[in-house]
């Protein structure tokens, strides 16, 4: 069966606003399982993963004959997404059918998770586990180790030097401090690819987006007469296609 992975790097803000608005349609997952590569470890990686990587990963996994692959590799510069979310992985013989898979690059059996580059690591994942608890609706003491899956031989995964009651309790801590998202305007133009090109201030009145005129005719291209507040709808008109995104409070403006 012919199948395909996403190959994107994400910021830990961009995840979280790309795991809101990813749907689970046909797939719900129940918990996330938490894996480290061991092989790549850090030293073998010492600026993460690269493009060409991840393609090698992908061929990796299609080689083995398996039907997907872990749904998130996580490096020191952010966190890429291989499996697509909204289907399952392979990545815990018990558990591909109702788990998240979380690889974290490095082998933690000997190399450092709370400085260095494994601490860049842990921030990192630490960010992607909160958001795929948010997103799956299920507390971080739901989080399971891949060491833990009775039919796993990967039986020290992922590494002595990690310890979940930190993680369970720093996902926690995360999910509870994190403060309510501020509306955003985020447009995209034709020739950048899946990179914005701006991110802009929006505020909503009475279910209404409003941005600033002057910034909306700068990033646009669109011309506005009103340097002040404007109802973005109307400002933008047929140029733009619009998409809100009530969870994080974003506003996706994308031209057509």
């Amino acid at each position: 069966m012919a199948w395909s992975i996403v190959g994107r790097r994400f910021s830990a803000e961009q995840f979280e606003v790309y795991v809101a608005a990813e749907p689970l349609r046909t797939w719900q997952p129940e918990f996330v399982v938490v894996h480290n590569t061991a092989v790549p470890s850090l030293a073998q990686r010492p600026h993460g993963f690269t493009p060409q990587h991840i393609e090698n990963l992908y061929g990796f996994y299609v080689g083995k004959g398996w039907s997907g692959c872990p749904h998130l590799f996580v490096d020191q510069n952010g966190i890429w997404v291989l499996n697509p979310l909204g289907r399952p992985g392979v990545h815990s013989p018990s558990w591909n059918k109702v788990a998240w898979g979380v690889e974290m690059l490095g082998e933690y059996g000997s190399e450092e998770f709370h400085s260095g580059p494994g601490a860049l690591v842990r921030d990192n994942a630490v960010a992607a586990l909160a958001a795929l608890c948010k997103k799956g609706r299920f507390p971080p003491e739901a989080i399971r180790f891949h060491k833990e899956d009775p039919r796993t031989t990967h039986t020290t995964c992922p590494g002595s030097r990690v310890s979940k009651d930190w993680i369970v309790a720093t996902v926690r801590q995360l999910m509870t401090d994190r403060p309510e998202p501020q509306a955003k305007l985020v447009v995209y133009r034709h020739g950048l690819g899946d990179d914005p090109a701006a991110v802009l201030p929006l505020e909503i009145r009475e279910g209404r987006a409003y941005a600033s005129g002057t910034d909306l005719a700068r990033v646009t291209g669109v011309p506005v007469d009103d340097p002040g507040a404007v109802l973005v709808r109307d400002a933008l008109g047929p140029r733009y296609t619009l998409k809100w995104v009530g969870a994080t409070k974003r506003l996706y403006a994308v031209e057509v």
